[in-house]
């Protein structure tokens, strides 16, 4: 709470609320807006003069208007000359699902007559980077606990699919690695669904257990199913690329080393009608694994059964746990050669 006064003439409050990039208005004790800044009207497409003389009972939503009990925090601020902040409201708009703001109401003298200063912030951004760097970390933490290597190949690929705060939340995520040996970039391992109907039971299940973390959620899985009974053992086997076939997605990921993000499958040139045919989907990302330099392999993520658009955030977010995943599998990988080795080394020698 702060009892500081502001006395504010019309001048230089439209000074400073031009520089900030926080909407503002001023409000009167009887909630009619006296003033609204171009941040605020820009928003909305409209202009200052059809706000001002506005009540805020026809601006606000009425769950704001409820919640915060707007009306008796603005007669407070004017009576007690306090300050008050709400901060990270919710509020779904057109042109965003759910934007989290900040609300700051603060005395104000202008033109004599006392008013607040209601400051509106939206801070969608740095709530949503700061989701981002947490659900990295808590990832990264999980792959970083798991040393066998088929469960963190597991981890991996759950921490792509699940949502919430336990992670990306695309519908499906595809392992490949390079097999030297073989020539090919092989499917290794996949999860996600087959179809919507299988999506649904499952997201529904995950629903009613509520894990909090990605470690809730593998926590809850006691071992792995065997290869042929994972719901897209079909889709995995059949994903195998040569690699000399470097003009084509996904080996052409690999050696651009950079992440392919098709938003129009049908008519990409970097995508054979095999690949299309086995995604069955327009818009999806190709995500390398890189060690050094050197590509191990590769993730295809998609939104296959709920068709929802992969924003660039997505891609970036992805790109960045694909570069941890690589890292925890080349260390995962060297672990299991040590204890093959020391296996081997510790078999006692056939006698003669």
């Amino acid at each position: 709470m702060s009892t500081n006064q502001h006395q504010v003439d019309e001048n230089l409050l439209q000074c400073i609320v031009a520089a900030m990039p926080v909407q503002v208005l001023v409000v009167g004790q009887d909630m009619t807006v006296r003033y609204a800044s171009p941040a605020y009207c820009n928003r909305r497409g409209i202009s200052p003069d059809e706000i001002v003389g506005m009540s805020l009972n026809d601006l606000f939503p009425a769950g704001l208007l409820s919640e915060a009990d707007l009306a008796t925090a603005i007669s407070d601020t004017i009576n007690h000359q306090s300050s008050t902040h709400w901060s990270g409201y919710r509020q779904p708009t057109p042109d965003h699902g759910e934007r989290t703001i900040d609300i700051r109401l603060d005395p104000c003298l202008c033109e004599g007559e006392q008013q607040v200063l209601l400051t509106i912030e939206d801070v969608s951004e740095r709530h949503r980077l700061l989701y981002e760097r947490d659900i990295i970390q808590q990832v990264g933490q999980v792959m970083l606990s798991i040393v066998d290597l088929p469960r963190l190949l597991h981890a991996i690929l759950t921490g792509m699919t699940a949502g919430g705060a336990a992670g990306l939340g695309f519908n499906r995520a595809i392992l490949l690695l390079v097999d030297e040996e073989a020539g090919l970039l092989k499917g290794e391992m996949a999860v996600g669904p087959r179809d919507a109907q299988e999506a649904y039971e499952i997201w529904s299940q995950i629903e009613l257990q509520q894990p909090h973390t990605l470690g809730d959620l593998l926590a809850k899985e006691a071992q792995l199913p065997a290869p042929e009974e994972e719901p897209l053992h079909d889709l995995v086997a059949a994903l195998q690329f040569p690699l000399e076939k470097t003009d084509m997605l996904p080996l052409a990921a690999l050696i651009e080393q950079q992440t392919a993000h098709i938003t129009n499958g049908a008519n990409d040139p970097r995508v054979d009608e095999h690949l299309h045919e086995l995604l069955q989907t327009d818009e999806f990302v190709v995500v390398p694994l890189l060690i050094e330099g050197q590509a191990i392999g590769a993730v295809i993520a998609d939104n296959f059964v709920t068709r929802a658009p992969i924003s660039e955030a997505d891609v970036q977010l992805l790109s960045t746990l694909a570069n941890q995943a690589a890292l925890a599998i080349e260390r995962a990988r060297a672990y299991e050669e040590i204890q093959q080795r020391a296996a081997v080394s510790h078999r006692p020698e056939r006698e003669n």
